[in-house]
């Protein structure tokens, strides 16, 4: 697998957020990031990931990797409530539903991308990568502007 230039550009190695009520699924995951040396955090519910991100305001994340649906919140409301405390960390939901108006919805709601259970591990670490490099470049200029 091709070595990611974001660690050089950032000076330290990438640093995600998982937040997967499913066990499973976040060992799964952990993996996929573990074997690309990138660090990682993992929690099982909202206030979980509250709780890494007030942790985590000297180092903070990268990106977030958020299951759509957790045992104590919405993952659309909690994506809401961090946008309105100013966190503009780049999120993509991990979901089951793989319905066009799932993802469509899930994107709508201000995620910056949608990924469905199950993924590989490569496409996951391809699509956190293509977030960052997206989220790192100055806004495009309006022609004749």
């Amino acid at each position: 697998m091709e070595v990611s230039e974001e660690p050089a550009r950032l000076g330290r190695p990438l640093k995600i957020l998982i937040v997967d009520h499913n066990a499973a699924s976040r060992r799964y995951t952990c993996e996929a990031f573990a074997e690309s040396d990138i660090d990682f955090e993992a929690v099982g519910d909202a206030a979980g990931a509250r709780s890494a991100l007030r942790a985590a305001n000297g180092c903070p994340f990268d990106a977030i990797l958020l299951e759509r649906e957790l045992r104590d919140a919405n993952g659309k409301e909690l994506l809401s409530s961090l946008r309105a405390d100013g966190i503009s960390t780049p999120v993509i939901f991990v979901s089951v539903r793989e319905s066009l108006d799932d993802r469509v919805r899930g994107l709508n709601s201000g995620a910056d991308d949608f990924i469905v259970k199950p993924f590989e591990h490569s496409e996951l670490v391809a699509r956190v990568r293509a977030v960052l490099r997206r989220s790192a470049r100055p806004p495009n200029r309006a022609v004749g502007s």
